[in-house]
């Protein structure tokens, strides 16, 4: 009988890889591991756990083996992971999937009132980045984004501090204007200082917001040391008013517009060949609402990506 395990994650392997031994310099090594400059050829691949939330709801030990199965190299987790269950738990989840951490995403109640919780937290996880991935709505106006900009430098300070990076998100509504042509990724980019503060780009959410994302490249160059890949059916971007009623219902948009990469026609592969105007060191795929059987799912995305000649 067809398990709703078996729906979710189609048959991942129940072999429980050899956990990690921890030796060594553990940051460098999982950076070595993870970073996206071609290995043998080709690029290595991390992916967004929220892709298959449910599943690491249900069984996170059988979710991140599948992911190992599939061939990701590395995983971005997200707070929801380490607030679910015990952070050890987590942690022995991973190295038992022999998965590293790059990077994580971070509460945004937690960044405001303790980054150090944050930075304990990334350190935990043996992550290079914690990146906050949210600006709430009352902060979308040129002061709200000001504010953030000034709590990103003291975060940034805290994550340098614990040898770490700090990082921030885009959806699309930061690429909106809102006093004239400024946007609010105008201000997080020019008011945050660059030595505490770097970019993980959403692709698509940038593409969502109609950017050249090669102008943006250029005009931040190295700024953004990160990148969500997930893809678009372009031809269905018309259907999207950003002024309308529906600018910011997320399920309209995941549903209607997203796609696993490879099935949409965002041009990836030339705006990745960009990383030495971007600063692009690791690519992370992603899909706020894939189809079952998630397997196929985020084999397709990785296969794609692995297929880009970078």
């Amino acid at each position: 009988m067809l398990t709703r395990r078996d729906a979710l994650w189609g048959g991942a392997s129940a072999l429980l890889l050899a956990a990690c031994s921890g030796d060594g310099d553990a940051k460098q090594a999982m950076s070595d591991a993870v970073s996206y400059k071609r290995k043998a050829g080709q690029p290595r691949v991390g992916i967004q756990t929220y892709t298959i939330r449910d599943a690491m709801e249900e069984d996170t030990r059988a979710a991140l083996r599948m992911l190992k199965d599939v061939g990701y190299d590395f995983v971005e987790t997200n707070s929801r992971d380490f607030t679910r269950i015990p952070m050890a738990d987590l942690v022995s989840a991973l190295k038992a999937a022999d998965l590293p951490v790059a990077a994580t995403h971070v509460s945004f109640d937690t960044f405001m009132t303790d980054p150090q919780m944050l930075a304990d937290q990334a350190n935990e996880l043996g992550a290079e980045y914690a990146i906050l991935p949210w600006t709430p709505d009352e902060m979308r106006t040129t002061a709200g984004y000001a504010q953030l900009a000034e709590r990103l430098n003291t975060a940034g300070g805290v994550m340098n501090a614990n040898g770490l990076r700090f990082a921030y998100h885009n959806h699309h509504f930061e690429f909106w204007e809102i006093d004239g042509p400024r946007t609010g990724m105008d201000i997080l980019l020019e008011e945050t200082d660059p030595e505490k503060v770097w970019f993980e780009l959403d692709l698509f959410w940038a593409a969502l917001a109609r950017q050249d994302v090669p102008a943006l490249f250029r005009a931040h160059s190295g700024r953004f040391k990160l990148c969500h890949i997930k893809d678009m059916k372009t031809d269905k971007l018309g259907d999207f008013d950003p002024e309308g009623p529906n600018a910011l219902n997320f399920d309209e948009i995941h549903k209607g517009l997203m796609v696993n990469v490879g099935e949409g026609d965002l041009p990836f592969e030339s705006w990745l060949q960009m990383d030495e105007v971007s600063g692009i060191d690791y690519l992370i795929t992603e899909h706020d609402s894939p189809p079952a059987p998630f397997r196929d799912s985020v084999g397709t995305s990785l296969k794609t990506v692995r297929g880009y000649a970078l």
